[in-house]
């Protein structure tokens, strides 16, 4: 220590951000380095929340249900923060979600009036089509196995439907929201067509915009792409916290 000292100033804010951590992940968005992308957002003003789904992190239970049920344990977080006086949200609340949760992300956020925007990296945009077409990602089973593997992951997940929402759902029902979906090029587990089609989607009623990382695979667009990430997630929010936007959003 050379006796010198750096000053940080607290930035007085209602605009919060939530974060909704992928499968086989955690608060600290482990694998998405989504603590550094937290410094990045408080530094420039925006308050970020941070949990462990069920199952996940230091949460009891088991279990992740690839979005179905996180995004009820989702909007109870959302209805703990805009309940609670010690949190300023104020502004509105955006949800900054990852793979599998960012899918719970955009379920969660269409019905709930103080989110008034979500981010999505590399969500699926119907999880039934994703797994009859892609199933075979996840289990190392031949593809023709996909409706079996399909049929077995609705039996595990017990009472939750796994099918009964989907993210294509979400975006279509939702009004005056603001939503950037981020997707990677090179993208072999969910494919940048999900992306894609969410937007899409989503631009029917709200305003939405799409980024895909060129060359970067499954959730590595931070991470191949630090600095321009950062700067696109930063222009979207600074682009829905205008004070039209959030008025328009929240009315």
């Amino acid at each position: 220590d050379d006796g010198s000292s750096t000053e940080f100033s607290y930035i007085d804010s209602g605009k919060l951000v939530i974060f909704s951590h992928n499968y086989g992940s955690n608060r600290c968005g482990e694998g998405v380095n989504a603590m550094w992308i937290a410094e990045a957002l408080s530094h420039a003003g925006y308050n970020v929340l941070t949990f462990d789904y069920s199952g996940s992190g230091k949460s009891a239970g088991s279990g992740y249900m690839l979005g179905a049920r996180e995004k009820n344990e989702l909007a109870q977080v959302i209805d703990f923060a805009h309940n609670n006086d010690t949190i300023d949200c104020s502004e509105g609340i955006t949800l900054f979600g990852w793979g599998y949760g960012a899918a719970s992300a955009l379920m969660a956020g269409a019905d709930k009036q103080c989110v008034v925007a979500v981010i999505s990296d590399s969500s699926y945009d119907d999880l039934d089509s994703y797994l009859s077409e892609h199933g075979d990602i996840w289990s190392s089973l031949p593809s023709w196995c996909n409706g079996l593997f399909k049929d077995l992951c609705s039996l595990l997940a017990g009472d939750t439907d796994l099918f009964e929402d989907s993210p294509l759902q979400a975006v279509r029902r939702s009004e005056g929201r603001h939503f950037l979906f981020i997707h990677s090029s090179s993208d072999n587990i969910i494919p940048q067509s999900c992306g894609q089609a969410l937007s899409s989607a989503a631009a029917e009623n709200n305003e939405s915009d799409i980024w895909i990382a060129q060359g970067a695979e499954h959730l590595e667009a931070y991470i191949e792409q630090g600095e321009n990430y950062i700067s696109r997630v930063l222009d979207f929010l600074d682009d829905v916290y205008a004070p039209a936007s959030v008025q328009t959003a929240q009315e």
